[in-house]
């Protein structure tokens, strides 16, 4: 076993430990006691494993969430293509059925178009500060729609007769 003098940043341990770990014989899961021992190994508390359980398990979340979004955003970026495509043939037709001679039709379609184009690149964007704020948004709206959700089946539940 090798064992050369080299200092490691904390980012170069991780990645190390996380290809150590998916080349393991052992490719099972790892049950708490494991964790345990292995962060007893590198000089872990348990307070400290605990706390960032805590802080993996918020961002998975965040990260659901995250992904939930993006499909949401994904979704309503199909509905709007369809919706142009629908205003953009029926404008050619109306241009067509009123003689060619002036294609009016054309410059809503660049206009549809470059509309489309921009919010296609915002969707398929998702990094920066523009992305951030419509997540949040989007996010504390998801949180008082569950809050609300919930108040008012508990008052519904509470107001029936049992």
């Amino acid at each position: 076993m090798p064992q050369n003098q080299t200092a490691y940043s904390s980012d170069d341990l991780q990645g190390i430990l996380k290809i150590a770990l998916s080349r393991q014989q052992n490719q099972g899961e790892f049950s708490w006691d494991d964790l345990v021992e292995i962060a007893g190994e590198l000089g872990l508390t348990p307070g400290d494993l605990i706390i960032a359980e805590q802080e993996w398990q918020a961002n998975q979340t965040i990260q659901a969430k995250q992904a939930e979004f993006d499909l949401l955003r994904q979704r309503q970026l199909g509905q709007r293509v369809g919706r142009y495509l629908l205003i953009g043939s029926a404008c050619v037709g109306l241009n067509t059925l009123t003689g060619w001679g002036t294609p009016w039709s054309l410059y809503v379609l660049l206009g549809l178009s470059l509309r489309l184009s921009l919010q296609a690149w915002a969707v398929y964007q998702p990094k920066g500060e523009a992305y951030e704020q419509a997540f949040q948004k989007w996010y504390r709206r998801h949180q008082f729609r569950g809050w609300l959700s919930r108040w008012t089946s508990r008052l519904l539940q509470s107001t029936l007769p049992q």
